[in-house]
This record gives structure tokens, C-alpha cells and sequence, in this order.
């Protein structure tokens, strides 16, 4: 299953002719309008075809000003992408044509969510850019590219106008077609229902902290509908829901799970001495499980040369449900974690509750389309004190029992109890601040004209699962080489002597960095320092922020950053005062402390950068008060210290 946003110009379709048609003469007429929305630049016309062999693109975008240009930035394309071609005119006539994504450039963007976007050759800030292309479907029933399964999803809008954006199936597109129309204009329809157009659809602020899935873009819903659901999607949601339980799911995660002699086994060994209480149960039994079963989902260096990773993603629907086979060679896809996690806590007498959960980057999950392949993800729950639910991820490798990935916390998911099969309607819960942590320790040494420190970092919840991710797939040098690479670039003048990652293969402990570095540090009548050289911010801090706002505003998740810093006061320096403060508002605290201490030894000083970040969402009216809170947390990030001469 998968998901595909359209380009941030909104590409559409146009079919694939050999020629170019010519640009009138009312597309170099178009100028800077605010009062009409066109500022920058705007979207002519983006066309989507499903031929059902295929899906055509297309678009056409007008760069009006230099501050227009990332008008023609454009997420990559499918692996299926094929026939990739496009050109960038000039006012004087001059052509730069390109075709296949060799001849984009590639750019890597800073924000909310790092990506990378693709730039075609020769755009200035008076041109149009005009592109095409085809996603091919697999030969055969599939109506979409196979890297979408049974489920495609574009949500239709960027910064930019687009004049007209046209959606259209084709009598060879099979499947289910759906085109939502959000909160914009309703959409021309035809009789036949197979073509969309809208017309004039104005650009959207694009604020930070801010999800599209929220913003009421237009979207187009493909997918397939499966015959045994055909009669079902014809009635209401629950019942819907319940036939894709009855027919899928409760088949898929238990009545063809096979379990032999190998299984009882280990299961018999994984579950004894759990104890009485539910979390600790499931807790513990997953990280048995996590320790016993490779996941090869998430793969070690060692794992991507010693097992057969594509045989057993690629196993067949009863191979990949035979547990027996799957202890025995002591390897699994995340999905089949999953399986296993679920006859797991069934042996051990705890039935489990199943969430069917998707990304809030997408489309929230709607329980009034019947579409069964909309659901991305399985949490497996346990039912604990006070009638609350301690949910789970099997497919996350290594990572603390318990953690859920924030795209899905505070969303709506389809939640199944095993103890009767019953579908209903559910939500995932936002975990609290104190699950994710990361800690950060610096020691400075003054020595002549220069400054030496230490850096420890330690992590629980999504900061370890993050650094895990980021290094258990490399070897031990690569390990270092990367770590050391990041910390010079973020430390700049900075000559880094060791970096060391541990445990990042170790389910028992957690991920933990260190590291040394030197800076220069010419002796004056003051000194000033950055206590926390190496330590990221505790999330994104754009260098500009929109003056209004009519999005909602959606961090990323709650957590405590820390960072403390430690040091001799060299001899003939004294602290300057008032270097701390405290600010606290609905979305959280930042505290910025120095204090000093005399040990006979010299005066020893700290500072401690602590930021708990308390609010996951809140209306756009919140905005003065959230601009207000990432102004303490920019301020305390880049606060310096300074020593001045007694």
C-alpha cells in the first residue's frame, strides 16, 4: 500500500503527444497579483489520467518572480516512473529540454520533515516549466504501479494557484476511483463520473508545523476493491468494516496462522515468568521476542549478508504465516513480528486488541470509504489498568515496548478485539512528554588558546529508536564515520578526535554517542562559548515564520530535551551574571540555568538547557503563543557563555 502526494505544483496529466504545444501569448501576459492570489508563480494546467495500464501526467507552471522558482521543486518519482520528459522556456524563446530524472537536480530541504526535491535544468524567475510522465501499472489485473499495492492516494494543492487541474479515469481503470473536494470549490463533474475539473483552486499557506492531510486539499482515492468486500461496500461503514475483519484480517492474523511443535516450544519459553500484570506481560514478552526473531525488515550489516532478505519478503501468504518456519530460521518481515507478537500474547493468555492504523501525512483514515487498503499499520495492544490500552509495534525493531510512532498517535484507527473479532471505531492515545527523551552531557576543558570537551548523548523512546535507526545497518567504522561527519557539520571550525556509537544492535541497552572535539579559544577579556557544541535543537526552528496563520498547529511529538555543561572557570575569569531564565506557556518550558560552585579546586560551573515539550496540537489561534515558545526555545539554543576577566 502506498501513497503518492502530488508534486508540489500539483502535477497532473497531459497525454503524452511527441510535440509540445505552443505557448500562447497570454502565459508571458501573466504577472504578480496579490490581489488576485498570483504571487510567484501559478499553476496553468496539471492534468491526472488512470488508463488503467498507467497513470499520465502532467503539468504547466508560469515562474512569475524569483520568489516563485520552488514552484518547479517536485518530489520523486515512483520507481515505475517511465517516459520522463520536460522542458523549461524562457520569455526570449530560448528551450532547455530535459527527459529522466538524470537530468533533475537533487536538493535536500530543511523543515518540519527533512526531504529531498528534484529541480529540472534552466529554471529562472521568468519562465514556464512544463512536465510530463508515466506511472506504469504492473501487466496483468493491477490498475496501479506496484510500488502503490491496492491503494493510491494524491492530495491536490501546493503554495501555488493552479487554474486548472484536471482528474480523469479512463474505461480501462478498473478500480475504485475516488476525487474528494476538501474544502475548495466542488469540482465540475461529468455524467459519467470519470473526469474532475477544478477550476481556479487558490494556493494554501504552507506554514511550519503543519500537516497537508489537515489543510482540506482536494485528493484522489484509487484502490482496488476486493470481490469478497464488493457486496459489502455497497452497505454502511460497520458492516464494511466487519466483513473486511470476517474475511481478511481475523484469516490473516490467526485462523491460517500455522503453529507446530517449534512454536509451542517457544512459546512456552517466551512466556513463562511474565507475571501478573498485563503491561509488564506484553512489555517484556515483545522484548523476548525482539531478542530471539530477526527482523529483517530492519536489517544489521550482518543481516543483509548472512540471510536472504528478498526470499523471505517475498515468502508466499501460507509461507509467511507457518511459525514453525519462521523460528526455525529465526527471521521475520515486520508484518510477520506482528503475527508472532499476536499468537504470542494469545499462548500467554492475554488477548490481544489489533489497531489498523495510517499515516497522518496521508489522508486520515476515513471510515466512511471502503477501502480496506487505506489501513498501513498493525499496533497490537493489551488491555491494562482502568479500561486503558498499552499499545505496541512488533515491526519496530529494537525499540522501547510500548513506543508508537507519532504519524500515528492522536489519529483515528480501525481497532479490532481478538476476544470476539468485533470491529469498531478507535483512536490511538498521544504518548506522554517523559516516554521521549534525549540527554545530553558536555564537559569543557580551557587549555592555551584552545577548548577541548566531551559529548555523551543518551536517548529513550522515539530519540533512541531514531538513533538506532539511523546507525544499526552500518558497521562499526561506517558507525563512527557518520557520527563524526555530523557533529563536524554541525559544530563548524570544530576538529572532532573520536566518535563512538554504542549498542546501536544491542536490544538490551539503549543507543547511547560520545565523542571529543577541539575548538580554538584565543585568550581576550572575555570568552565566549557554546556550552552545548554538537547538541541538536530540540526540533526544527525555521529562520522565518508566516506573520498569519489559518492552519492548525501539529508538532511532531512531546519530549524532554536536556542538556547539561560542565566546566573549571579558568583562573582570572568570573561568570557574567544573568545569563539564565525560565519562560513556560500551553506548549511547553524552556529553562536556561548557569550556576557556580567553589570546590576548593577552582570554581566549577554548570549550565542546563531543559525543554519539555508539552502541547501536540492546537487551533491556528494558538499561533501568537506557539511563535511566542519557539521564540524561547531559538533564543535558549543559541544562547552563549561568557567568561569575563576579573
Amino acid at each position: 500500500m502506498g501513497a503518492r502526494v502530488v508534486l508540489a505544483a500539483c502535477i497532473g496529466l497531459v497525454l503524452g503527444a511527441a510535440e509540445w504545444a505552443p505557448l500562447p501569448p497570454s502565459v508571458w501576459e501573466l504577472k504578480e497579483d496579490p490581489a488576485r492570489g498570483l504571487k510567484g508563480a501559478v499553476v496553468l494546467e496539471s492534468r491526472m489520467s488512470f488508463t488503467g495500464r498507467a497513470i499520465l501526467h502532467s503539468a504547466r507552471i508560469r515562474i512569475l518572480s524569483e520568489a516563485g522558482r520552488d514552484a518547479a521543486e517536485f518530489d520523486d518519482f515512483l520507481p515505475e516512473a517511465y517516459d520522463v520528459e520536460g522542458r523549461t522556456v524562457q520569455r526570449d524563446g530560448k528551450v532547455v529540454p530535459f527527459e529522466g530524472r538524470k537530468d533533475f537536480k537533487v536538493k535536500a530541504i530543511k523543515g518540519t520533515e527533512d526531504r529531498k526535491v528534484l529541480i529540472p535544468p534552466g529554471v529562472t524567475s521568468d519562465c514556464v516549466v512544463e512536465l510530463r510522465w508515466s506511472d506504469y501499472a504492473t501487466v496483468g489485473e493491477g490498475n496501479l504501479p506496484p510500488s502503490l499495492g491496492y491503494s493510491g492516494e494524491w492530495l491536490i494543492g501546493g503554495r501555488y494557484p493552479i487554474l486548472e487541474q484536471t482528474i480523469e479515469f479512463w474505461p480501462g481503470y478498473h478500480w475504485n476511483g475516488l476525487v474528494l473536494p476538501g474544502r475548495t470549490t466542488a469540482p465540475e463533474v461529468s455524467p459519467d463520473r470519470r473526469k474532475y475539473v477544478f477550476r481556479n483552486l487558490p494556493g494554501r499557506e504552507v506554514p511550519p508545523y503543519a500537516l497537508r492531510s489537515l489543510a482540506g486539499l482536494p485528493s484522489v482515492l484509487a484502490w482496488r476493491q476486493p470481490d469478497l468486500l464488493l457486496t459489502a461496500s455497497r452497505g454502511d461503514s460497520v458492516r464494511y468494516w466487519q466483513a473486511a475483519v470476517d474475511t481478511f484480517w481475523k484469516p490473516s492474523y490467526h485462523d491460517n496462522v500455522k503453529k507446530g511443535r517449534a512454536f509451542k516450544a517457544f512459546a512456552t519459553e517466551l512466556t513463562a515468568d511474565l507475571g501478573p500484570d498485563p503491561a509488564r506481560a506484553a512489555t517484556l514478552l515483545l522484548r523476548r521476542l525482539d531478542k530471539r526473531i530477526r527482523n529483517v525488515s530492519l536489517p544489521t550489516l550482518a543481516e543483509l549478508s548472512s540471510l536472504d532478505i528478498k526470499a523471505i519478503t517475498g515468502e508466499a501468504y501460507d509461507e509467511a504465516r507457518d511459525l514453525d518456519r519462521i523460528i526455525q530460521r529465526g527471521a521475520a518481515t515486520g508484518h510477520q513480528m506482528g503475527i508472532l507478537c499476536i499468537a504470542l500474547l494469545e499462548h500467554a493468555g492475554l488477548k490481544p486488541q489489533l489497531a489498523f492504523v495510517k499515516s497522518r501525512g496521508r489522508n486520515l483514515f476515513l471510515f466512511d470509504l471502503p477501502n480496506v487498503f487505506q489501513a498501513t499499520n498493525l499496533l497490537v495492544g493489551v488491555p491494562v489498568a482502568n479500561g486503558e490500552v498499552l499499545w505496541m509495534d512488533p515491526a519496530m525493531r529494537y525499540a522501547t515496548p510500548g513506543l508508537i510512532h507519532p504519524t500515528f498517535q492522536g489519529w483515528a484507527a480501525l481497532v479490532v478485539d481478538t476476544a470476539t473479532w468485533k470491529a469498531s471505531r478507535g483512536h490511538i492515545p498521544i504518548q506522554p512528554h517523559t516516554f521521549n527523551v534525549a540527554s545530553y552531557k558536555v564537559t569543557h576543558t580551557f587549555g592555551e588558546g584552545e577548548r577541548s570537551f566531551t559529548l555523551k548523548g543518551e536517548f529513550s523512546g522515539l530519540p533512541e529508536y531514531l538513533e538506532r535507526l539511523r546507525f544499526m545497518s552500518l558497521s562499526a567504522a561506517e558507525q563512527t564515520r557518520t557520527l563524526k561527519e555530523s557533529l563536524e557539520g554541525s559544530v563548524p571550525d570544530c576538529a572532532i578526535g573520536s566518535a563512538q556509537v554504542l549498542n546501536a544492535t544491542d536490544p538490551d541497552r539503549n543507543v547511547s554517542i560520545t565523542a571529543t572535539g577541539t575548538l580554538e579559544c584565543p585568550p581576550g577579556d572575555t570568552l565566549t562559548f557554546d556550552p552545548f557544541p554538537g547538541v541538536p535543537t530540540p526540533l526544527y526552528l525555521p529562520t522565518a515564520w508566516p506573520e498569519t496563520r489559518t492552519e492548525r498547529i501539529i508538532l511532531d511529538h512531546l519530549g524532554i530535551h536536556l542538556a547539561t555543561c560542565e566546566f573549571t572557570v579558568p583562573k582570572g575569569y568570573a561568570l557574567k551574571a544573568g545569563q539564565a531564565s525560565q519562560h513556560q506557556n500551553a506548549f511547553g518550558r524552556v529553562i536556561f540555568l548557569v550556576e557556580t560552585k567553589d570546590t576548593g579546586d577552582g570554581l566549577q560551573a554548570k549550565a542546563v538547557l531543559r525543554v519539555d515539550l508539552l502541547q501536540p496540537t492546537a487551533a491556528p489561534e494558538a499561533y501568537a503563543d506557539f511563535r511566542t515558545f519557539m521564540g524561547w526555545v531559538d533564543e535558549a539554543c543559541r544562547r552563549q557563555i561568557v567568561l569575563e576577566k576579573r
